[in-house]
């Protein structure tokens, strides 16, 4: 991917954590104890009542129709890069359930 400080981030601009496969990243998409990783965080993509881990809202990672999920984002160079979704119509999208899978892929 050729960056090494990755987030995640709402198509609202909300911060949903840092897009790592560390599962002990206290502020880490993989750390199921986070508040960004968990499934009870308020900004987390694993909670399925959350704004952004519902199925039925338009910021969500789980929406399957979505074109506006939560990206990965560059925080040193602003570059955005993949989207993170269950839509398979967007280019290029990770799956969500598929993330740390991946970011561990990538040695991040």
């Amino acid at each position: 991917m050729g960056c090494t400080n990755l987030t995640l981030v709402g198509n609202d601009g909300r911060f949903l954590g840092h897009a790592t496969s560390n599962q002990f990243d206290a502020q880490g998409v993989c750390d199921t104890f986070s508040p960004y990783g968990g499934q009870f965080g308020a900004d987390s993509i694993h909670n399925q009542f959350g704004t952004y881990g519902s199925m039925f809202s338009v910021l969500s990672a789980y929406d399957q129709f979505t074109v506006t999920p939560p990206h990965l984002l560059c925080a040193s160079t602003g570059v955005t890069l993949n989207y993170v979704s269950k839509n398979s119509f967007l280019p290029n999208a990770i799956d969500p359930d598929s993330l740390c899978v991946v970011l561990a892929a990538a040695g991040l």
